[in-house]
C-alpha cells in the first residue's frame, strides 16, 4: 500500500509538473504570437496633413508639402471604392526624395460636379507642374478608413507603395478634363495657394519681421525699412533719410561705404538700391496699400535682397583689404 500510494503520488506530481509545463509553454507561445502581432501592427512612419472631407484644406497641404520639400519625388492618388452613385473619395499618399512621407487626408472626390472634384484636378496639376509622377491605387473600403482616420499600419504602406498602379496618363485622362488642361497653360497652379516665406535666405537682423510677417505685413515692412536706414546711417556716419542718405553712404565717388568691386559695377548696385527702396517705401509711406499676400511677400523678399546687399558694403578704406562687412 505504501508502495502503491507512493507510485500513486509519483504520478500525479508527474501529471502536475508536465501540465504546468504545456501550460508554461502555451502562456510563452502566446506571448510570442502578441509580439508578432504587436510587430506586424507597427504603425505607419508617415506625417497625416489636411482635415477629412475639407477640400481647400487638403489642397493646401499638397501645395505647402511640394514648397517644403527639396527635390523630386512621387504621389500615389489613393482612390476609395464608388458609392451608389459612381463616386469615389481620394486622399494622397506623398513620397518625397528629401523628407517625411506625408498622407494628405480624403478631402478629395470624383463622380460629380463640386468643390471635391475640383481640388482633386488642382492638386494634381500641382504635382504635375512639379513634375512629380502621380500613379492611382484603388482599395477597399476598411483599407481607405484606416489610412484617412490615421491608422495605417508600416506593412500596409509598404504593399501600398510595392503595389502596381495606374499610371500618370490614365490619372490625367481619368480626373483631369481637357478644359482644365488648357486652362492650365494660361494659369499658373500656384495662384492662391499658401505663400511661404523661404526662412533659410532671410538676413538674420530681419528674422524676427519674417517671423511676425503675415500677422501685419504693414507694419513689419515699415519696421524693416526704417531699420535699414537706421542701420546704413550708423555705419556710414550720416544723418540724412532716404535715397539722399543711401546716394551719399554709397552712391558717390568717395563715398564712406562701397562694394568691394570695380568701381562702375559698385555704382549700378548702388541705382539699383536706391531705386527698390524708394520705389517700395515711398509708395507704402505715402498712401495705404492694399496687396494680396503674393504681392507683399514680393516686397518683404526685395527688402531681404536690400538688406543681403547691406552686409556686403566695406568701409571705403578697406576696399580689397580685411573687410567691416556686417554679414547676414
Amino acid at each position: 500500500m505504501i508502495s502503491r500510494s507512493t507510485s500513486g503520488g509519483s504520478a500525479s506530481s508527474l501529471a502536475s509538473a508536465l501540465n504546468e509545463l504545456l501550460e508554461s509553454k502555451s502562456v510563452a507561445d502566446a506571448a510570442r504570437t502578441s509580439l508578432s502581432l504587436v510587430g506586424s501592427m507597427t504603425a505607419a512612419d508617415i506625417e497625416y496633413r489636411g482635415s477629412r472631407g475639407t477640400t481647400a484644406h487638403c489642397v493646401n497641404a499638397v501645395a505647402v508639402v511640394l514648397q517644403e520639400r527639396i527635390g523630386a519625388g512621387y504621389a500615389v492618388l489613393i482612390s476609395g471604392p464608388p458609392d451608389k452613385h459612381g463616386c469615389r473619395s481620394h486622399m494622397f499618399i506623398l513620397v518625397p526624395e528629401l523628407g517625411p512621407r506625408v498622407v494628405v487626408r480624403d478631402g478629395f472626390a470624383s463622380g460629380y460636379l463640386g468643390e471635391g472634384p475640383r481640388g482633386l484636378v488642382e492638386a494634381i496639376l500641382l504635382l504635375d507642374s512639379k513634375r512629380w509622377d502621380i500613379s492611382e491605387l484603388r482599395i477597399s473600403e476598411a483599407l481607405f478608413e484606416t489610412i484617412a482616420e490615421s491608422r495605417m499600419t508600416e506593412e500596409q504602406l509598404t504593399k501600398i507603395l510595392d503595389a502596381r498602379r495606374e499610371p500618370v496618363s490614365e490619372v490625367l485622362v481619368r480626373y483631369v478634363s481637357r478644359e482644365a488642361l488648357e486652362a492650365s497653360e494660361h494659369r499658373s497652379p500656384w495662384d492662391g495657394r499658401p505663400v511661404i516665406l523661404p526662412f533659410a535666405i532671410i538676413d538674420r537682423r530681419i528674422l524676427d519681421l519674417a517671423y511676425a510677417f503675415f500677422d501685419d505685413p504693414d507694419t513689419v515692412l515699415h519696421r524693416g525699412y526704417r531699420r535699414l536706414e537706421d542701420t546704413v546711417r550708423e555705419r556710414s556716419g550720416l544723418n540724412d533719410h532716404g535715397a539722399r542718405l543711401f546716394s551719399r553712404a554709397f552712391g558717390v565717388d568717395q563715398s564712406p561705404l562701397v562694394w568691394d568691386m570695380h568701381g562702375e559695377d559698385s555704382i549700378v548696385f548702388a541705382q539699383l538700391f536706391v531705386s527698390a527702396f524708394s520705389g517700395f517705401r515711398n509708395a507704402r509711406a505715402h498712401r495705404e496699400l492694399e496687396g494680396s499676400s503674393e504681392d507683399l511677400a514680393v516686397e518683404f523678399l526685395q527688402l531681404n535682397t536690400l538688406y543681403l546687399l547691406e552686409s556686403r558694403l566695406v568701409k571705403r578704406d578697406m576696399q580689397s583689404g580685411e573687410s567691416e562687412s556686417v554679414g547676414a
